[in-house]
């Protein structure tokens, strides 16, 4: 059962951050031209692209889930297929394969703008089959990942109030220090009086 099936030409479709939940195709588009995908979520097996021209996913995430992870794309006998911001999830049995009608593999003019994927091993297989122009990799530690996702204003921000923090406790450093010394000194100037007195 696919839960989405485009057939036609001319059409945007907007799922507004909706996730899909696939148990055959999560999105299917067979015979069709010029059809325009924005903010897709698919969990499950992923899209299936057959007989088609001039098809565009703009920010698409695609995970697998327990019991469906075949394939995050299939591409069949297609041409001029692009995903710009695309993310795919760990666990898929094959990421994105393109095929001729024939079952052959063959290029398809596909291209990826900003992928994410787990490893440089996907990375390489889904270099084999698409143009990728901007990638990075998600498979990294929890804590580093947000780290590397922090926006440069609030890192700014944590950087200055670590900087100020840094010269307060100096300044409080040199302030004991300060009065110390000076009370060592009195110390030292008592002890000269009462022996001369």
């Amino acid at each position: 059962m696919t839960d989405l099936l485009v057939e036609g030409r001319d059409i945007n479709v907007f799922c507004n951050g909706t996730k899909i939940n696939a148990l055959d195709y999560g999105i299917a588009v067979l015979n069709s031209s010029n059809i325009n995908f924005y903010n897709c979520g698919i969990e499950g097996n992923g899209i299936l692209i057959n007989n088609s021209q001039d098809i565009s996913f703009n920010n698409f995430n695609l995970t697998p889930s327990a019991s469906n992870k075949s394939f995050a794309a299939q591409v069949i006998n297609s041409q001029f297929v692009t995903f710009n911001n695309l993310s795919i999830g760990k666990g898929f049995s094959t990421l994105i394969g393109s095929f001729s009608s024939a079952g052959t593999p063959e290029s398809s003019g596909m291209s990826i703008n900003n992928l994410s994927v787990c490893n440089s091993t996907e990375l390489d297989e889904i270099k084999g089959v698409a143009f990728v122009t901007k990638s990075r990799l998600t498979c990294q530690s929890k804590f580093i990942q947000e780290i590397s996702e922090i926006n440069p204003r609030y890192l700014l921000y944590i950087l200055t109030m670590l900087l100020a923090l840094f010269y307060l406790l100096l300044f409080i450093y040199n302030k004991r220090r300060d009065k110390a010394s000076r009370e060592g000194v009195s110390k030292i100037e008592r002890n000269k009086r009462r022996k001369h007195a």
